[in-house]
């Protein structure tokens, strides 16, 4: 940081406490030496309140409180430094967003200086003598409570219409800050607390309000806390800058604020005020000779050699400023520094003017932690969602491996016509068992009750019937879960039931697979695509030799009941041979050979309509299990298409926080690394990104190495 003086008048003198001089209680203060009063000073931390008067200085206060909890973590550990605000702008209850709530002021530390009646004020302004020698009636229009309106005068009304409360909460505040138990606490957290009390008084000087009343603040300060032994004012003010970026109507508040505190800077002159009418005024009325502050800042956003370029940087180089007299690390260093300048202050210029200003500017070293961490943080994201996404393992043989697997799911031809024709799922007996069987019982009831020969075919064709009935298909509906039960027979109605079963299943069986191998980092979403994109084909080949098995089926279907029914033929002619009657046993061994042949014939048209059906059933089941494919496909694309967005986003956050400018006054520590692009794609390499990555995340986090 470096300072330098300005001005054209005699500098102030150096407060002490000289022997005798009240100390807070009224009591004599001991005399110490000059030696030891300033290494008591030197010491720590002082005891500090910081007053802000109008906008700026609320700005001001907001940023110091902010750095004063990214530091200590809350401001209750500082009880020695307390902040008041005075405006006349009742906004000034609202949350500024920009900062945090805790750097927000609370209500109680914001006096809304306010004044009501001001045109009743105008026409009996001869009844207050103690404003009509100062205050012109021309501006006294419309109460004052949303600000002055740039009017000096209006400022410095407020301050004495608000002065009982202004004066008060001063007082309140010091006596806090001055606690015992403040000290204690402070040394509990670190702080090493000085002898002294620091007044700062921060504002603008181009608005109504601070430049109406702020030499009437470090006067009334002055005046409160005349008993303090060491005490210092300190006062910092924006001025306009040297650009025509500012209003010409605030010019002339500047000029007139400077003109007072030059005037006032001088020892020759005296600084008189009342503030009540039942009051004499400062110091019981003889006024106070000394200036307003021991030191006074006149700071703005340009000089010859920077421009901060806007009033909010400004703002916060005057917090940082602060902070920084309120840390133990820096704050002995400072007060030393203005010390140095105390020689300047009393010496001429080199016109012979006197010197009483001082500005400030403030420069850091910095190294961008938060920038670094971006990146670092954006690169480990998209070096995880890319390994979401690229697996650790190439599969060399996709359509065995689809084979394989579609096995494994269940989603095979033969696998899936099994579970078609499944009878009872407890068992595992299938429609095909279950039909061998019925026409095992008639042979068997055949063998037992014999009917005669002339009934064996009204027995084995009211039994066909039965059989032909569980085969029944007459709804017109082509979809099989459509149909209605009363138009089934029951082997259709089963294969039905078991396809319904079936779709949700393996659907979700499907899904799961997916699932396993997007997050198998052995597999990932390439090992997905592919076998979905193979499972399509395979799909496609299975209906395609289903609708043939089931075509070449259909047409083997009325041969085979042909020669079925030839045998029951065959069995009514034997029935009725009379020749063979002439044989003992001949006409039995006759019909039960050809009653062997008819069950053998009945029990292969029963396993080709099963077969037939269970062929359609599978074509739809592989038609709908095509349609979810499809539609896990698209999931899966959308995913991958989400992941790479992600990659994307992650790549160019850590483009955007390498190029990212990092806006202070002063030298950056950073080394962007080269430039350069790959597919596209902007990457820095051999740079501090790289160098933090490979020491911080690439030993916390190391992915497993791709075979």
């Amino acid at each position: 940081m470096a300072e330098n003086t300005n001005g054209n008048t005699t500098p102030p003198p150096i407060p002490t406490n000289g022997a005798g001089a009240p100390a807070a209680n009224g009591a004599p203060a001991p005399t110490t030496t000059a030696a030891t009063q300033e290494e008591q000073r030197l010491s720590g931390v002082s005891r500090s309140l910081l007053i802000a008067v109008g906008g700026t200085g609320h700005k001001i206060l907001m940023d110091v409180r902010q750095r004063l909890l990214q530091k200590h973590g809350a401001l209750d550990k500082l009880p020695i430094i307390s902040f008041l605000l005075i405006d006349t702008d009742q906004a000034i209850f609202g949350k500024n967003p920009n900062y945090a709530d805790a750097a927000n002021l609370d209500n109680a530390d914001k006096i809304h200086a306010s004044v009501y009646g001001v045109e009743n004020l105008r026409r009996n302004l001869r009844e207050y003598p103690h404003l009509r020698d100062w205050l012109d009636p021309r501006t006294l229009s419309g109460d004052i409570h949303q600000g002055a309106g740039a009017v000096r005068a209006r400022g410095r009304l407020a301050f004495y219409w608000n002065y009982d409360t202004i004066a008060r909460r001063i007082q309140e505040e010091v006596n806090e800050i001055t606690k015992d138990s403040a000290k204690e606490m402070a040394n509990r957290n670190g702080l090493q607390v000085s002898e002294g009390i620091t007044v700062y008084v921060v504002g603008s000087l181009l608005g109504g309000t601070g430049s109406g009343m702020f030499l009437d603040v470090a006067y009334c300060v002055k005046d409160l806390l005349r008993s303090q032994p060491m005490l210092e004012t300190v006062g910092i003010f924006t001025i306009p800058p040297n650009t025509q970026a500012v209003a010409v109507d605030n010019r002339p508040n500047a000029y007139a604020s400077l003109l007072e505190l030059n005037h006032y800077t001088d020892s020759s002159t005296t600084f008189t005020a009342q503030y009540r009418p039942d009051q004499p005024g400062i110091h019981n009325g003889e006024g106070n000779a000394d200036p307003p502050f021991r030191y006074t800042y006149l700071v703005d956003t340009s000089s010859k050699e920077a421009n901060l370029g806007s009033v909010d940087k400004l703002v916060e180089m005057v917090g940082h400023s602060i902070f920084l007299d309120l840390t133990s690390e820096f704050q002995r260093q400072k007060k030393s520094n203005r010390d140095n300048f105390d020689q300047f202050l009393t010496n001429p210029d080199d016109l012979g003017c006197p010197q009483n200003f001082l500005s400030m500017g403030l420069a850091a070293i910095h190294f961008p932690k938060d920038k670094v961490m971006h990146a670092c943080a954006s690169r480990l994201s998209k070096q995880i969602v890319t390994r979401w996404t690229e697996p650790l393992q190439r599969v060399a043989n996709i359509g065995a491996f689809t084979d394989q697997e579609l096995g494994r799911l269940g989603l095979t031809t033969d696998e899936v016509q099994r579970q078609i024709t499944i009878a009872n799922s407890e068992s595992g007996e299938l429609l095909r068992d279950r039909a061998a069987a019925f026409w095992s019982n008639v042979n068997k009831n055949y063998e037992t009750a014999y009917p005669g020969h002339g009934r064996v075919v009204e027995l084995l064709s009211a039994k066909q019937k039965e059989q032909e009935a569980r085969f029944v298909d007459n709804d017109p509906n082509p979809d099989l879960l459509a149909k209605r039960r009363e138009n089934q027979g029951e082997h259709i109605r089963q294969m039905q039931e078991n396809l319904r079963a079936l779709l949700p299943a393996k659907e979700r069986a499907l899904r799961e697979w997916v699932s396993g191998r997007v997050n198998d980092p052995n597999h990932r979403h390439g090992v997905a695509r592919a076998f979905l994109d193979q499972a399509a084909d395979r799909f496609r080949t299975y209906s395609d030799a289903l609708e043939k098995a089931r075509d070449q089926a259909k047409e083997t279907l009325a041969p085979a009941a042909e020669q079925r029914d030839a045998r029951l033929r065959d069995i009514t002619r034997f029935a009725n041979d009379t020749m063979l009657s002439l044989v003992m046993g001949a006409k039995r061994r006759e019909i039960d050979e050809r009653k062997d042949e008819y069950l053998g014939l009945a029990r292969r048209w029963d396993t080709t309509v099963l077969d037939m059906r269970a062929a359609e059933a599978a074509i739809d089941f592989y038609t709908r299990m095509a349609q979810v494919r499809d539609a896990v496909k698209g999931e899966l694309e959308v995913d991958i298409e989400r992941r790479r967005s992600l990659e994307a986003f992650f790549r160019k956050q850590e483009q955007d926080a390498v190029e990212s400018p990092v806006d202070i006054n002063g030298a950056v520590i950073f080394d962007r690394g080269r430039r350069e692009e790959r597919d596209g794609h902007v990457t820095y390499v051999e740079g501090d990104i790289d160098r933090r990555y490979a020491a911080v995340w690439a030993t916390a986090w190391t992915p497993p190495t791709r075979r």
